[in-house]
């Protein structure tokens, strides 16, 4: 349970099936995929899924649609890129499988994408910032997919 919040919803909910598609992968073993974005970085390589942006459009009096858009990153060792890229194209390979493969996120969500609207990924290097305790920033290489989702709705009345 998380602190002033009373129960989960659809968006936690897709959160966690994506986070659960990247633990199931099988060419690359992801060790860590927190519900929710950590502070420090945990074991290599492991992902992240967040909210990042979304759009709503109501339908009618009954019914709404909502658009998040969730990110998820995954990490990879920056010491020996050679590893780090076999295994960024293994996951970008197997995880846009598996996402295709399941387009609710078991049934967290409507459906991921429409037939004219694909899911971006792109790969880049990404700082962590200063570990605790370090005087040297820390550096992963990132593969990054941006998910757009839709949720239909009831809308709350007063």
């Amino acid at each position: 349970d998380i602190p002033g919040v009373l129960v989960s919803n659809a968006i936690d909910n897709a959160v966690n099936a994506l986070q659960a598609l990247s633990l199931a992968m099988t060419s690359v073993d992801i060790k860590s995929a927190p519900a929710y974005p950590i502070e420090n970085i945990d074991p290599l390589p492991m992902s992240v899924a967040y909210l990042a942006a979304g759009n709503l459009m109501k339908i009618n009096y009954g019914m709404l649609e909502i658009f998040p858009q969730i990110n998820i990153e995954f990490h990879f060792s920056r010491l020996n890129l050679k590893q780090a890229y076999q295994q960024i194209n293994a996951v970008a390979y197997e995880f846009s499988q598996r996402l295709s493969g399941d387009p609710t996120l078991s049934g967290a969500v409507d459906t991921l994408f429409s037939a004219d609207a694909g899911v971006p990924f792109a790969v880049r290097p990404y700082n962590w910032g200063r570990p605790q305790g370090s005087n040297v920033d820390f550096f992963t290489q990132m593969l990054i997919f941006e998910i757009v989702v839709k949720i239909v709705e009831s809308p709350i009345t007063p």
